[in-house]
């Protein structure tokens, strides 16, 4: 069996005949007031293999790479969800009610994939949907009395994710050619679309980061909401230049960013380093009293982050070669 891609929408549709001496009632921008309640019953996880191929370095002269045969497990919701629409409606004399249409939609959908040994549905919720892309229109059919009307939308499940979103581009520290001042871009930023649910962990990396003074840097992420933010380093200490560093801010990571000797890559607790008054030039916010990536748990993914420099003093300067990544994991 092909893997084939996943879909988490299910379409639905249904038809409210609206009677004569009633009207749909409509708000100033002529949106109609409806709602939409739905059961999850006759919804079942299944598990399934499927096959694909994985391009892979060959170690062995001639290196040719190896096109090796995989195994996958994918998550397959199947079953049906029921659904009843109302819509608002009015008589001749002012009076609301409301009238329903009410249908099943057929699911048959694969949500996500594991490796093989994996099982998908262990803890995942098929009860967590979204009803979204709602809209009533007038039908292609009528009578001589009444007013129909299509209600449509889709069931979106949420499904928990974790995805890594780059921006390869350089970051000079300072910008504009001098030693001291915002970085270039001010701010660096990544456009994370397309996740579900809720932030539950974050993670980022520079790539590249090369300073003759890292003491001098202060970096600071900031969320979609543009005002929640955590410090990843403040003011290191080196007691020498530093050259094309990979450096990755985790929350779970065994040691802070040494504020005492020498900054090399690797993992890194998020760190504040004592001493320093750390100001950044608008458009940033204040920087958050409290220095960890957990400041972001509980928020939508989704929307511009955002990764402002400064160098705080002068003579020296650097870059961020390769740009930064953030990885974000979430759950519905």
């Amino acid at each position: 069996m092909a893997c084939e891609p996943c879909n988490q929408l299910v379409g639905f549709c249904c038809t409210f005949v609206v009677p004569e001496g009633f009207t749909p009632v409509q708000n100033p921008d002529e949106s109609f007031n409806y709602s939409v309640a739905f059961n999850t019953d006759c919804l079942f996880c299944n598990t399934e293999t499927c096959e694909t191929e994985l391009t892979i370095p060959n170690p062995c002269p001639p290196n040719a790479p190896l096109l090796c045969p995989v195994t996958l497990n994918r998550l397959v919701a199947q079953g049906s969800i029921r659904y009843i629409a109302s819509l608002e409606v009015m008589d001749s004399q002012g009076n609301i009610s409301h009238i329903c249409c009410h249908g099943e939609s057929c699911v048959d959908n694969i949500l996500l994939y594991t490796c093989e040994g994996e099982n998908p549905c262990e803890g995942f919720d098929l009860t967590n949907i979204d009803v979204v892309n709602q809209t009533v229109e007038s039908a292609n059919c009528t009578n001589a009395c009444d007013t129909i009307l299509t209600f449509s939308g889709d069931f979106d499940f949420c499904v928990p994710s974790t995805a890594t979103f780059s921006n390869t581009g350089t970051i000079t520290i300072p910008g504009g050619g001098g030693t001291s001042g915002p970085a270039d871009p001010y701010p660096s930023v990544i456009n994370v679309a397309g996740l579900d649910g809720t932030i539950t962990k974050v993670t980022a990396t520079l790539n590249g980061f090369s300073h003759t003074f890292p003491l001098d840097v202060d970096v600071m992420l900031v969320a979609p909401d543009g005002t929640t933010n955590t410090l990843l380093m403040s003011d290191p200490d080196s007691g020498s230049g530093v050259t094309n560093l990979t450096l990755t801010f985790d929350d779970a990571a065994v040691n802070p960013v040494p504020c005492g000797g020498i900054l090399t890559s690797g993992t890194y607790q998020p760190t504040d380093c004592a001493g320093f008054v750390d100001t950044f030039p608008a458009p940033a916010p204040v920087p958050n009293a409290v220095v960890a990536l957990s400041n972001f748990n509980g928020l939508n993914p989704n929307g511009t982050w955002s990764l402002f420099v400064v160098d705080n003093a002068g003579i020296d300067a650097g870059s961020i070669s390769n740009g930064w990544s953030i990885t974000i994991t979430t759950t519905c």
